[in-house]
């Protein structure tokens, strides 16, 4: 069949990251033959930890209830109503009910919708960026995208920010940041808002790693700042994958006050999927009553042990992440004495996998930077990544 069906569909890319993923189990246990050493997996955004048990007890025991007939559209409502109550509880969002929520299937449905929502015309995102966003959302949408480059220190450049705004329709927020662990601060957020208003811009605010902040900070959504009140063109997107090391469990849900918005995202939830599956979303109910300070003080504890290691090396220029659970470092000294080679070649030689820059860019950004992720491996793992680093750096 001709190349010109289907298009832009062509254009959709397995993410760098699930490739990466697969190529570096290739070469796994060749190296650990070789070397009598582990193989040591920093690429996925996966989670090592259990999920709570609280809440595998309640999925049986929605099973065993027979919750197992279509869902109700738009999501069942004792779990709308727990979302709603955490929403305003813990996000400071006390102008919303849970008429504003729609259950999806995983944060990523609830993303691939609200970009779908703008296709055919023209958004914009803080460069780096997450890949699935560039490499899936944006063809499948045949959206046309700007990639609002960061600051070497990853802070906003505020006049490039709003040079994009008048020629876009939505700008995508994602908060902590996928790859740098930024955590964005109120003021950063009420001027983001600000000008997504001056210029009629909806966001779309992908908050995916809300619960995994460190140092005693606290996320601040989107739409919890005073800017954000009445502004009703703001489609957040939430996940329990993160927050509940509970990413093959696929629920999430996207918050709005947008009618409109509500209306198209309902008719097209139900349209994927006809709804996330019921036994899942009794299951999950109870999410309040689950206890997150031992997973606080894990990841706490590795970000710290895997900073100490990283910050004194030469050949590395590395930030200190204030949320989600990765590094995003830059190489570009250290690779100098390996003579133009690839930086994921000469870690996969070491028995390290990454994520090279470019797996974070379509516009040519942060190249020489890679992203670490410690979310599924242990501090023992960590430190012998950090030797490694060293050696290779």
């Amino acid at each position: 069949m001709q190349n010109s069906f289907f298009q832009p569909l062509h254009n959709i890319q397995i993410s760098p990251i699930v490739k990466i993923a697969e190529r570096a189990r290739q070469v796994e246990s060749a190296y650990e033959q070789k070397t009598g050493k582990k193989f040591i997996h920093l690429e996925r955004g996966e989670l090592n930890l259990p999920t709570p048990q609280l809440l595998i007890n309640d999925i049986k025991a929605a099973l065993d209830q027979g919750k197992t007939k279509y869902p109700k559209s738009g999501g069942e409502l004792p779990l709308k109503e727990s979302i709603c109550r955490k929403l305003q509880m813990v996000n400071g969002i006390d102008y919303i009910s849970s008429k504003d929520i729609i259950i999806t299937a995983g944060g990523q449905e609830a993303l691939n919708i609200a970009f779908n929502l703008f296709a055919n015309q023209k958004g914009a995102g803080f460069s780096p960026i997450w890949s699935v966003a560039v490499e899936n959302f944006v063809p499948y949408a045949n959206i046309e995208f700007a990639e609002v480059k960061m600051n070497d220190d990853f802070s906003i450049d505020w006049n490039e920010l709003e040079k994009v705004m008048p020629t876009i329709k939505f700008f995508y927020f994602n908060n902590p940041q996928n790859p740098t662990g930024k955590v964005f601060t109120y003021d950063e957020i009420s001027h983001i808002v600000k000008l997504c208003k001056k210029y009629d811009v909806f966001i779309i605010s992908d908050e995916a790693y809300e619960d995994i902040i460190f140092d005693g900070k606290k996320h601040i959504s989107t739409m919890s700042v005073d800017e954000a009140k009445g502004y009703k063109n703001i489609i957040s997107a939430f996940t329990f994958s993160k927050t509940f090391s509970a990413t093959g469990i696929r629920v999430g849900y996207i918050l709005t006050q947008n009618e409109v918005v509500l209306k198209i995202v309902n008719g097209v939830q139900y349209t994927h999927t006809a709804g996330v599956p019921t036994f899942l979303q009794y299951g999950l109910v109870n999410f309040l009553d689950v206890d997150l300070k031992p997973q606080h003080v894990e990841f706490q504890q590795r970000r710290d042990l895997f900073y100490e290691g990283l910050k004194d090396i030469k050949g590395m220029k590395v930030a200190k992440p204030e949320g989600a659970f990765y590094f995003y470092p830059d190489v570009s000294e250290g690779m100098k004495k390996y003579q133009g080679k690839e930086v994921l070649d000469v870690l996969l030689e070491h028995g390290i996998s990454v994520v090279p820059g470019s797996g974070f860019t379509k516009h040519g950004h942060f190249l020489n930077n890679m992203r670490i992720s410690y979310s599924a491996v242990t501090q023992a793992e960590i430190n012998m990544a950090v030797e490694r680093f060293k050696e290779i750096f």
